[in-house]
């Protein structure tokens, strides 16, 4: 997922996106020369942008098909229904260069544009591209000022680098692909309590909140559901509830994470400011603490199942004398955690984070661009820093984790990225050590498979929720 650039342009007077008291919709520009929402890989976008919430205009190079639905209104005339029709005027002046006319089929909108600013944002494609620029107004640049001007807060489009644009005259719209622009509105329906596993053109597979988050965790986790069930047999022949106990723990830990993760992202999509950075801090901690959670209920459900002599409290991966009585009872599960090098090195990075709240804390940073606050980052304590950042880079390139290092010896994250590569590490390390698990529980117990009952096509919904969730492979 990427983060939103929060708007504070005059013409954003709607209220933060993702402020529940304001309730608006989600406004999208999609790019009909690039996107076709009939095609495949655009089919949840489709289902997506016919939603009540969302309000979308497709714009093209070509203008307004000469078949599309108009409505008429006394003042600005006709105006095409689902269309921005952007033209130039006949006698530019300083201030108004082009006109922007646009219907959501109840109502007429007028904007305008001015010559400079499309201009400078042709400009800024070009030079970001390394570029000449060939002509005063392209398309692609009055495309992106039309966005803009109405207040979008994205604009779908598939041309090539037009995301990295970065210009002062795009102050409040985010550029996105299709993928991004499906997590995104994912992300605002979840804020509005609606919590779809998929929704397509016709059919969404609605749930609740709980239901929601836990699929989400099962998405990743195939094998926790049977072994909450084949844990609950263990439980009954031992007349040990703890498996089942610690079963339902790990799982509940992470299905609270993937939903404190939409939180985060909330907040950072949302107008920054000091509230927004404590409120930030508060669910890092939060976030932290289930992940490592989940981490050490996983290894004391390994601990009840083998049997082995070691007191829970002296139950943990990194303990050396716990996996020395693991690698002996259970040699596949110890290999399954230990002769993977990323899971210890993603396990010191949670437990370095997650330490931090022992001593100095995570700290807020906002990062200004032109004088105003457009983002806020996390700076690390250099007592644990130092020792993040280096085995950030034995599993991968410290950028994939977005840790920077200053050269006074500081280091700050983006929060986004770090967190979502910090869950995906972790689920993977889970999803290692469940294969396992599953495995010995299946020689363990005796129970008949799970039925699958639904008549859906269960991947393509598994797919279409992935999507939506935005979290994505490594």
């Amino acid at each position: 997922m990427i983060a939103l650039r929060p708007s504070q342009s005059h013409t954003q007077s709607r209220g933060d996106l993702f402020d529940k008291s304001a309730r608006r919709n989600l406004l999208v520009v999609l790019d009909a020369d690039t996107v076709d929402l009939a095609e495949e890989g655009s089919v949840q976008l489709s289902g997506l942008l016919a939603h009540d919430a969302i309000e979308f205009y497709r714009i093209s190079d070509d203008g307004v098909p000469p078949n599309a639905k108009t409505l008429d209104s006394n003042f600005f005339g006709s105006a095409p229904v689902g269309w921005l029709k952007v033209t130039r005027d006949e006698e530019p002046s300083p201030f108004r260069s082009h006109g922007v006319l646009r219907s959501n089929g109840e109502s007429v909108s007028s904007s305008a544009l001015s010559g400079d600013i499309v201009a400078a944002i042709a400009r800024g494609i070009a030079e970001m591209r390394s570029e000449d620029l060939a002509m005063e107004y392209t398309p692609e640049a009055l495309m992106v000022a039309a966005a803009e001007e109405i207040g979008a807060d994205i604009l779908v489009t598939r041309r090539q680098g037009l995301h990295s644009l970065r210009s002062s005259f795009v102050r409040g719209l985010t550029i996105v692909d299709v993928a991004d622009a499906i997590s995104i509105g994912g992300l605002f329906l979840r804020s509005r309590g609606e919590y779809s596993r998929a929704i397509f053109p016709q059919i969404t597979v609605d749930s609740n909140k709980t239901i929601f988050y836990e699929s989400s965790a099962s998405l990743f986790l195939p094998h926790q559901l049977e072994i909450l069930r084949r844990s609950q047999l263990l439980a009954a022949d031992r007349e040990e509830p703890e498996s089942v106990r610690l079963a339902a723990a790990a799982f509940r830990r992470i299905s609270r994470s993937i939903e404190r993760r939409d939180q985060i992202w909330q907040l950072i999509c949302g107008l920054q400011d000091i509230d927004t950075a404590e409120d930030l801090l508060a669910l890092y901690e939060a976030l932290l603490t289930s992940l490592m959670g989940a981490i050490d209920a996983t290894a004391r459900l390994a601990n009840t199942i083998y049997q082995l002599p070691i007191p829970m409290y002296l139950v943990a991966w990194q303990k050396k004398d716990w996996a020395k009585k693991l690698k002996l009872s259970a040699s596949q599960l110890w290999s399954a955690y230990y002769e993977h090098a990323e899971h210890e090195s993603v396990l010191t990075m949670l437990r370095l984070l997650r330490n931090t709240i022992h001593a100095e804390g995570l700290e807020s940073v906002a990062v200004s661009e032109r004088h105003r606050v457009v983002a806020t980052w996390i700076e690390i304590p250099p007592s644990e820093g130092k020792e993040i950042a280096e085995t950030a880079s034995r599993t991968a390139n410290p950028n994939e984790w977005s840790i920077q290092t200053t050269d006074g010896g500081r280091f700050y994250a983006d929060p986004g990225p770090m967190m979502d590569r910090l869950i995906l590490s972790v689920l993977t390390l889970l999803a290692d050590v469940q294969l396992v698990l599953v495995a010995d529980l299946r020689n363990l117990t005796v129970t008949p498979p799970m039925k699958d009952d639904t008549f859906l096509d269960v991947e393509a919904v598994d797919q279409a929720h992935r999507c939506l969730l935005g979290l994505g492979p490594v």
